[in-house]
């Protein structure tokens, strides 16, 4: 697939490699590997990520899933960061994935996202404000470790940062660091109400309209 195919635009920090649609009945136990010819002009595969597109919260995100390797002739996809196996989700669900390379060193920091219960959070979007990579947070082991550890590709330089609601921490970009996030709990507020305070002569049949800032969602 070409980027026109895929009706993307990606931000310049990124440079699109290739794009594959993958399709299969349900998902996967265990990452499937995928392999792209390498181009040219890529002879270190060092900053090559493979996305997936997602929609979260109305648009369409890049979800960070793997690195890419360079393997022969072939780009192809590995879930392991400095030998730690399973760092990154991978190829699990049918969906369209981007290879693309950053245009500028990255790093990759590991955090765990709590609720505001203090109990790992799974499906928390952690993002950066430098480059439109995301990922998800899961509650699955990372390198024996019981907390909930998700990777995440940032674009600093020299430094990497990694954000979730405010929580910073910076270190040489390149290094893998450890950082706690948490969900922070935060009310819906009202950004307008019509009829406006003080309206008058509003005919019965006209609806009240309040409007929140932000979605809120019924229990089931």
């Amino acid at each position: 697939m070409t980027l026109a195919d895929t009706a993307l635009t990606l931000p310049p920090a990124l440079e699109f490699l290739d794009a594959v649609l993958v399709s299969f009945p349900g998902s996967l136990t265990a990452p499937m590997t995928l392999s792209i010819p390498r181009p040219p002009q890529v002879t270190d595969a060092s900053r090559v990520l493979v996305l997936r597109t997602q929609e979260i919260g109305g648009r369409t995100r890049l979800v960070l899933v793997a690195v890419g390797r360079i393997l022969a002739t072939q780009i192809v996809s590995d879930t392991s960061l400095n030998g730690i196996p399973g760092a990154f989700d991978g190829l699990t669900l049918q969906g369209r994935y981007l290879f693309v390379r950053a245009n500028t060193d990255v790093g990759f920091s590991t955090g765990t996202v709590t609720g505001i219960t203090s109990a790992p959070f799974a499906g928390a979007l952690v993002s950066s404000s430098n480059l439109s990579v995301v990922a998800l947070s899961r509650q699955t082991a990372l390198h024996r470790s019981r907390r909930n550890r998700r990777l995440h590709a940032d674009c600093a330089r020299p430094s990497a940062r990694r954000q979730r609601h405010g929580d910073r921490h910076a270190g040489e970009c390149g290094r893998r660091h450890s950082t706690q996030s948490a969900v922070e709990r935060v009310g819906a507020r009202v950004v307008s109400i019509t009829p406006g305070d003080g309206t008058t002569n509003v005919p019965l049949t006209n609806p009240i309209i309040v409007t929140f800032s932000k979605r809120s969602i019924r229990p089931p």
